[in-house]
């Protein structure tokens, strides 16, 4: 994998207590271009923002069990909304890392991040989309601007959202079948929240690069799902502590994490799943 020797600007939390500090970076992150756009970015999380993350994990039951397409838990703003913001409500650093990820500050260190990997996803003018509680108002906006852009040769700007999840798969058996992702979603972030003792690579969890044994198939921009005997492995990230795999969409991004191995279910493959997404 390929390193490249670049500073990025990093993001700087609010206050919180009395500290000011780095919450996350970018500047370990490496990255391979065969057969699609995929990088991990090492000691992600700043060290005490981390130790936080692993003390204030959500309990299991608020967790919503999701079997299709694989074996695995969810805790987001799409599952178990209510149970999700009563969580961030409870806890001021998911609340701090909530307002990071909706941030137009984070969505631009992501795209910067590429472009400086010479991954330009030709997204030079955009803006976060509002909140599903705005959407009377988001209707109105929305109609304003296409109105303008009908007047105008100027391109609208791209709408973005972004968004994080708590997931979470079994020790024994917990996976996700092979897929490229949907559409919508343009970037995907899946930061490793364990402690080294919590995990051993014995146990699997790797995300591994794919691609069909039958290359008619290699085509997949709309995100239809493989079994795993019909996939072959290319590399694969193994799950390692606070770790950050950036994937990007395409229409050949096959990936999978195979059934896992653990003794039993009290390891858990534990992550947060950042999406940027195009706002519909």
């Amino acid at each position: 994998m390929e390193r490249r020797a670049v500073k990025y600007r990093k993001l700087r939390r609010t206050q919180f207590g009395q500290i000011n500090f780095v919450m996350v970076t970018f500047e370990n992150a490496r990255f391979i271009y065969e057969p699609y756009p995929i990088g991990a970015a090492s000691d992600f999380v700043d060290p005490e923002i981390y130790e936080q993350f692993l003390n204030a994990w959500p309990e299991a039951d608020l967790f919503k069990f999701m079997p299709g397409h694989g074996n695995r838990y969810s805790l987001s703003e799409l599952n178990h909304p209510e149970n999700y913001h009563r969580f961030l409500d409870a806890h001021p650093i998911w609340r701090e890392f909530h307002s990071l990820i909706k941030s137009e500050k984070f969505i631009a260190q992501v795209l910067e991040m590429l472009r400086a990997h010479n991954i330009d996803l030709g997204i030079n003018s955009w803006r976060v989309a509002p909140g599903a509680a705005d959407w009377r108002r988001d209707w109105k906006e929305r109609a304003r601007e296409s109105m303008a852009a009908l007047r105008s040769s100027t391109p609208r700007p791209a709408r973005l959202n972004s968004r994080f999840e708590f997931a979470a798969k079994p020790g024994q058996g917990g996976c996700i079948v092979p897929h490229t992702d949907m559409p919508s979603k343009i970037i995907a972030l899946v930061i490793s929240v364990v402690r080294p003792e919590e995990w051993n690579s014995e146990f699997g969890g790797a995300t591994e690069v794919v691609r069909p044994k039958d290359s008619a198939q290699n085509f997949n921009y709309l995100n239809r799902y493989l079994d795993f005997d019909e996939i072959e492995t290319l590399s694969e990230f193994a799950f390692v502590p606070n770790q950050c795999v950036i994937f990007v969409k395409t229409f050949n991004s096959w990936h999978t994490v195979r059934p896992m191995r653990a003794p039993n279910d009290q390891f858990m493959r534990k992550t947060l799943t950042v999406n940027i997404e195009r706002w519909q």
